[in-house]
């Protein structure tokens, strides 16, 4: 969602995203992975940052997980995402 006029790398980078979310391939993928390594460090720091806000927010919004169309069973004495480890 970082767009700066002139900046190739950033329209790549937009652009592969893109390729990579419609195809779910894994070349498209690698290929938006490399797009990502370069951008320069402050754009992927803020990329970064943007992506884990978004990421953070849609998880409070978005009911259970279902595999196969089923909530998955949760176990007793354990929070929501199972045991912290240390």
């Amino acid at each position: 969602m970082a767009f700066v006029p002139g900046i190739l790398e950033l329209r790549t980078l937009r652009d592969s995203l893109q390729d990579a979310l419609r195809t779910r391939s894994p070349d498209a993928v690698k290929l938006a992975y490399s797009a990502f390594s370069r951008v320069d460090r402050d754009y992927r720091n803020r990329i970064t940052h943007h992506a884990l806000q978004l990421a953070a927010q849609r998880r409070r919004t978005a009911g259970p997980m279902r595999v196969d169309g089923c909530a998955p069973p949760k176990a007793a004495d354990r929070g929501t995402d199972g045991p912290r480890r240390a």
